[in-house]
């Protein structure tokens, strides 16, 4: 995978601050997949701001990043992702969406909302099942 060899970290972390900018935010390494850090290091990354995925929420994370200035920024357009709402980086694989419908009473509609909910349930499990292989995948590339 190309953003694994173009990455000088991998880690899933705990997101313990996001900076008032939303420009850094700190962690504490859970593990290591990638890179010279221990379990228990706690440091400052960095988002990219200009596409994404950007460390927005604490929690886990699974992170790829490069070290600039000191600090591990999060790759541009890159395949990091939280734990809790992995469906939320449009640069996995693709996911289902749904057409918005023209008309308004046909988007206030039950049926509309229904299958709005249905995709978004969809994706979350996509999107989850996706970040376990991966996991399994990092795992057995370290070892």
């Amino acid at each position: 995978m190309l953003e694994q060899k173009q990455s000088d970290i991998i880690l899933t972390v705990e997101v313990l601050a996001i900076g008032k900018d939303r420009k850094t935010f700190t962690f504490k390494v859970i593990e290591v997949f990638k890179g010279g850090l221990k379990a228990g290091d706690t440091l400052t990354g960095a988002n990219d701001l200009n596409c994404g995925p950007n460390v927005e929420t604490k929690g886990k994370w699974l992170i790829y990043a490069k070290k600039k200035a000191g600090k591990f920024e999060v790759n541009s357009c890159g395949l990091s992702r939280s734990f809790s709402n992995p469906e939320r980086n449009i640069n996995i694989a693709p996911l289902l969406s749904i057409r918005f419908p023209k008309d308004e009473k046909e988007a206030q509609s039950l049926k509309f909302k229904n299958r709005a909910k249905e995709v978004q349930i969809k994706n979350k499990v996509f999107a989850h099942s996706e970040l376990e292989k991966e996991l399994r995948d990092l795992r057995k590339m370290k070892s």
